[in-house]
């Protein structure tokens, strides 16, 4: 399980470069791009972290992060909205 919770965290890791990128570009510059694209980073994160906690593996170390991502989905999902 670690090979996936290693692919979780790295694209749980890079999603935050994305949310960054849109967050400095208007709408009309691209920030949705970037803002789909944070949101698919942690789709994806989160995605695997559920797969694992559904077979028992998740380690208490990696609890709090389906949480978190979810968190982080919302927030992406709304500044896609508001730039779209």
């Amino acid at each position: 399980m670690a090979n996936h919770t290693d692919l979780a965290e790295a694209s749980s890791n890079t999603a935050p470069v994305a949310a960054y990128l849109a967050s400095k570009q208007s709408p009309q510059s691209g920030a949705a791009l970037h803002w789909r694209d944070a949101l698919s980073r942690y789709q994806k994160a989160l995605d695997i972290y559920i797969r694992i906690r559904a077979r028992g593996a998740l380690h208490a170390e990696h609890a709090n992060e389906p949480r978190r991502l979810e968190r982080e989905i919302e927030r992406c999902s709304a500044a896609l909205k508001k730039n779209s």
